[in-house]
């Protein structure tokens, strides 16, 4: 009973995703399909056009004998080269209408899961099903759904023969009918329980495969390499990766043992019904009950018969298995954002500094009850200048978050303007910000397309370009390139050059401020930039900080003390929040790291 319910369930679930990728690939690609649809139903016909045209001049050669050529013989003769000739035709056919619907089947997918990668919010990202879900979703890539589509017309084809055959069969005698399905049997019945399995295998090591890639990595990119190298860590990564291997081959290995002992005894059924279906056969032919030529017919519409049924049964099987890499495809294209804007959300105006109110607010992330901040009670005047302060963990860049509404607060509210939050659109509130954050993007395009980005729905001007280069000290290392401002960066390209983090830093300040926000948010931003020019960085940023509020996270307090105000925040609250002068006279946590880093250049 419970093997018959998980066939049932094999069947269903498999059913249900067939249906799901036709309902999605077919309005956009009818044509092709319909085109894929007609060869795959000639294909199976043709064969057996073919092998009756020679039945039947076998049987005319012999019935002849000696006469010579007759009218038939040349009609069969020319209806078998036709036949043979039409299979070939159509096979051609087939091969360039199943790559134009596997590469429409590949870019409408793979467009599909970008589009959705780029809706899914970060909340989701973060969480750590989801990461499993989306790297099991991303190993097969998209094989899995091509392979469905086209295993779908194969199996038009097997059963057209089937069919096609069984009438043959029944016409002439039922029990040949009976005997070819009891000789491809075995076969299905091995290839659906080992495809499960496979698929179980993979399921179940998906995250030590993930773990695999990561530490794969180390051996692709030059700087992870060097660092193995000095640290002399490559015997010991290498031994991660030998060990990961044999954790998720070896049951692979035993598996596919099984597999293949469970196959020769599947092999050995089908031959023996096969054999009892020749020797018949044969007995009718000696008897006289058969022509040759006959004979040979029958034994072609056998052939392809007991082709046409295992290949039936071993598709659906493999149809088990892509349908189960699959589900996860779809698992990821159905998850739905953690944080959406409301129905009626309220939009939000760039035209003035925003003032932002956190009330009360508490935070723990999804699945935990660790509070990262509590009781936050903090009012960002519009056009202030803040500064966030605290060591590693104290729940900086999780205030952030909550600001860019990658977060809802566990309780509390963030007021913009005096409205929550949670009620403005959130793509509308985003506008108004340029958020720069320690792990920054970098970007392979053109120089001035690469600070442009900063606002790409707008012009993307050079003279624009040229004055944030120049805020952020971007220009003097720019002009030095052979290109310039069309010098492309990535050395992967012709001609094209790599940054270095500082240089990279500063790119990504100047996209920043060519988004021209009305908050802008600095997160640790010039960590890699020498001293010099990050004070000349904060100079402009002063200089053009009018109709702006600005936010800066930083562990240097050169930068931090020219703020409006400071936030000190420890243990997930405001231990002290004031000026410069303020908060050294208070003599707390801010004056003794003050201190100590100024002891530093002593």
């Amino acid at each position: 009973m419970k093997k018959i319910k998980e066939l049932e369930s094999s069947i269903t679930g498999t059913a249900s995703a067939i249906a799901r990728v036709f309902s999605v690939v077919w309005p956009g690609h009818r044509g092709v399909i319909m085109a894929f649809l007609l060869i795959a139903l000639l294909l199976s016909f043709v064969p057996f056009a073919t092998s009756g045209a020679q039945a039947l001049l076998i049987n005319e050669l012999l019935s002849v004998g000696k006469q010579g050529i007759t009218i038939k013989i040349m009609w069969f003769l020319a209806l078998m080269i036709g036949a043979s000739f039409s299979y070939d035709l159509l096979s051609s056919l087939r091969i360039l209408v199943n790559k134009k619907l596997w590469m429409n089947i590949t870019e409408f997918f793979e467009l599909v899961m970008l589009k959705k990668r780029s809706e899914i919010d970060v909340a989701t990202y973060e969480d750590p099903k989801f990461h499993d879900l989306l790297g099991k979703a991303s190993d097969k890539g998209l094989g899995p759904i091509c392979n469905l589509v086209d295993n779908q017309f194969q199996q038009v084809t097997n059963v057209a023969q089937m069919v096609t055959a069984a009438i043959i069969f029944f016409v002439f005698d039922w029990r040949f009918f009976l005997l070819a399905i009891l000789s491809a049997m075995p076969d299905f019945i091995v290839q659906l329980k080992y495809g499960k399995s496979s698929w179980d295998i993979w399921d179940e090591d998906s995250q030590t495969r993930r773990k695999y890639s990561s530490v794969r990595r180390h051996f692709m990119g030059v700087n992870n390499l060097t660092e193995l190298k000095i640290f002399q860590n490559v015997t010991k990564f290498y031994n991660l990766v030998v060990n990961m291997y044999k954790t998720f081959n070896n049951k692979q290995r035993k598996l596919e043992t099984s597999a293949f002992h469970w196959r020769l005894v599947s092999d050995v059924a089908s031959m023996i019904f096969q054999a009892a279906t020749y020797v018949w056969i044969i007995w009718l032919v000696t008897h006289g009950h058969l022509k040759i030529g006959t004979m040979t017919f029958l034994l072609s519409s056998l052939g392809r018969f007991q082709s046409a049924l295992t290949g039936f049964f071993s598709n659906l099987a493999y149809q088990f298995e892509w349908s189960l890499y699959a589900k996860d495809i779809f698992k990821v294209l159905d998850t739905k954002p953690l944080i959406e804007s409301p129905p009626n959300a309220i939009g939000v105006s760039c035209e003035e500094p925003p003032q932002i109110e956190f009330r009360n607010v508490s935070f723990a992330y999804p699945n935990s009850d660790k509070l990262i901040l509590r009781d936050i009670n903090l009012t960002i005047s519009s056009g202030e200048r803040l500064a966030i302060v605290g060591l590693n963990g104290a729940g900086k860049s999780t205030l952030i978050k909550l600001l860019m509404r990658f977060y809802d607060p566990t309780s509390g509210s963030i007021l913009i303007n005096g409205v929550d939050l949670k009620r403005l659109d959130r793509e509308a509130w985003w506008s108004c910000i340029a958020t720069l954050f320690q792990n920054y993007a970098e970007y392979n395009f053109p120089i001035r397309e690469a600070i442009a980005l900063g606002r790409s729905n707008g012009k993307g001007f050079l003279t624009k370009v040229v004055r944030c280069a120049k805020a952020v000290d971007a220009h003097s290392f720019i002009v030095n390139f052979k290109n310039r401002y069309d010098q492309m960066i990535g050395k992967e390209f012709d001609e094209g050059v790599n940054l270095s983090t500082g240089q990279s830093q500063k790119m990504a300040l100047a996209r920043s401020i060519y988004r021209d926000p009305r908050l802008m948010i600095l997160d640790e931003p010039t960590a890699s930039i020498d001293a010099s020019a990050e004070a000349q960085i904060f100079e402009q940023l002063e200089a053009k900080a009018e109709g702006r509020t600005q936010i800066v996270i930083s562990h240097r307090f050169s930068t931090v003390r020219r703020s409006n105000k400071i936030c000190v925040i420890e243990g997930g609250t405001i231990a002290e929040l004031g000026t410069h002068q303020k908060l050294m006279g208070d003599n707390k946590t801010y004056a003794r790291l003050f201190k100590l880093q100024a002891k530093g250049y002593e």
